[in-house]
């Protein structure tokens, strides 16, 4: 049987981990991607709306739950809810897809993704297989599909999050008990955090790809508003929470990533801000 302390709080330990701060700024991100992505429509899909922004809100508010539930101890919440994180990421990227591949005509029926925004009818039943087949066969995203998607990692990461999410094991149960502390927690709390830096930056990276006018700074719009000239250049500039992302974050965890970033990139990647 699993070893483990009774008596002891997870809690101090676990807050102590760099992990949340690194969630702290996932959180802040799909936040500032739903702020920013509301600026665009969704292609081929009456009303006009932008269907990402509520991808991201859900995002952010599912991670703050993560984060909540790691800070009270339940780690199998946690697990739980990564899973289902995983899920989102790649159920957002698709639809994105198919929504850019469909047509909307007033005289034909709707695909079924249009329903699911339109008529709010059930989606198509999710297949994982499918689905990372479908991003991986895209033109657009094939590329920084292969340099964010390893079969073996993201195998791994769900085994771990369904073994908790259905109690595959006893102690995926006990390990909501705040006071129980088992041999090893510190070491499976950091898998947790390597699992979640994972699935972002590959989100991120196909969102990237998919929407880079979600990541430009709003610098220039903001000076012709304001009847200026803009300073050159500031059409192709980042925005300064996208270049924090990918300097703190994509950049030490998947360096090859962040290269195709900047080799299929009209924005000037390379751009400093002064603190």
């Amino acid at each position: 049987m699993t070893s483990f302390h009774t008596g002891t709080n997870k809690k101090t330990s676990f807050d102590s981990n760099p992990g949340f701060k690194e969630i702290e700024q996932y959180i802040s991100y799909y936040k500032r991607l739903e702020w920013r992505s509301s600026d665009f429509l969704s292609p081929n899909i009456v009303p006009i709306i932008n269907v990402d922004k509520y991808f991201y809100s859900s995002i952010a508010n599912m991670l703050d739950t993560i984060k909540y539930a790691l800070s009270q101890g339940r780690a199998n919440d946690a697990w739980t809810l990564l899973r289902k994180y995983h899920d989102i990421i790649i159920t957002n990227i698709v639809y994105d897809l198919e929504l850019e591949e469909s047509k909307f005509n007033f005289f034909e029926e709707p695909t079924s993704t249009q329903n699911w925004f339109l008529k709010n009818s059930k989606g198509k039943r999710f297949c994982y297989t499918k689905y990372i087949k479908k991003i991986a066969d895209n033109q657009r995203t094939s590329g920084i599909y292969q340099l964010t998607y390893d079969q073996k990692i993201h195998d791994g990461i769900r085994d771990r999050s369904n073994n908790n999410a259905h109690i595959n094991y006893f102690y995926n149960l006990l390990r909501n008990d705040p006071e129980l502390s088992f041999n090893g927690e510190g070491k499976w709390l950091n898998r947790f955090f390597v699992d979640l830096k994972e699935l972002f930056v590959h989100h991120i990276c196909l969102t990237f790809i998919l929407h880079e006018v979600y990541m430009l700074a709003d610098d220039y719009t903001d000076y012709l508003d304001c009847d200026m000239t803009p300073p050159p250049g500031s059409e192709k500039w980042p925005d300064m929470q996208f270049q924090d992302i990918l300097h703190t974050i994509i950049e030490p965890y998947n360096p090859e990533a962040a290269i195709y970033l900047k080799q299929h990139s009209i924005l000037d990647l390379n751009k400093t801000y002064d603190e």
